[in-house]
């Protein structure tokens, strides 16, 4: 009787794989918004406005039907939204979603991706979206309780005490135009926050 076979017979134990597992999709706080330049000083924000995503998560991740967004557009994520096909992101490695392609307007970037919205300089949500799940979301302001960021990035990072919190990013990446952030790379120190 061929009804007694367990449903999985020949499929490998996950535990026994080592490092052939296939990349896992993100689950939530896996996948995250690492970085954002929402407000460059010398470029104009339709080409330099970038977002960095980075992969916290121990395995590597398969982005298949993963899409990053913003508020405005989170209902129409499918048309809208970046979508992230196609891309596997090794454990502690980063996504670079740029508005432009062109090096000679966006900082010198080469984005792995080129997303459509605009990045609101007076606060705004982004979401990274895989399937149905909501794996990151940040709501940042323009300077209440995020750094108000012309021409620097906001960077996701901890401070001498370990406190995490976003902080401006103090590396310049574009010494032409004096545009600061880490895209690719680690992220700056936060330093001690101020009164």
């Amino acid at each position: 009787d061929m009804g007694m076979e367990p449903i999985d017979e020949g499929v490998p134990n996950r535990l026994d794989m080592g490092e052939t597992t296939e990349p896992l999709s993100p689950s939530f706080g896996e996948l995250l918004i690492n970085e954002v330049m929402y407000d460059p000083e010398n470029l104009l924000d339709d080409n330099a406005e970038w977002i960095e995503l980075r992969n916290a998560s121990t395995s590597s991740l398969n982005l298949n039907g993963c899409s990053v967004v913003d508020s405005n557009h989170r209902d129409t994520v499918a048309e809208d939204g970046v979508s992230l096909n196609g891309i596997v992101v090794e454990a502690g490695g980063y996504v670079l979603l740029g508005r432009s392609e062109d090096t000679s307007l966006n900082g010198g970037l080469t984005p792995d991706r080129v997303f459509t919205f605009a990045l609101s300089n007076s606060g705004d949500e982004l979401f990274v979206v895989c399937g149905n799940i909501e794996v990151d979301v940040i709501a940042y302001d323009d300077g209440e309780t995020f750094p108000n960021a012309k021409g620097f990035a906001i960077v996701r990072g901890t401070d001498a005490t370990g406190e995490e919190r976003w902080c401006p990013a103090t590396s310049v990446y574009d010494p032409v135009n004096m545009e600061r952030g880490t895209p690719g790379a680690p992220n700056d120190a936060c330093g001690e926050l101020t009164a």
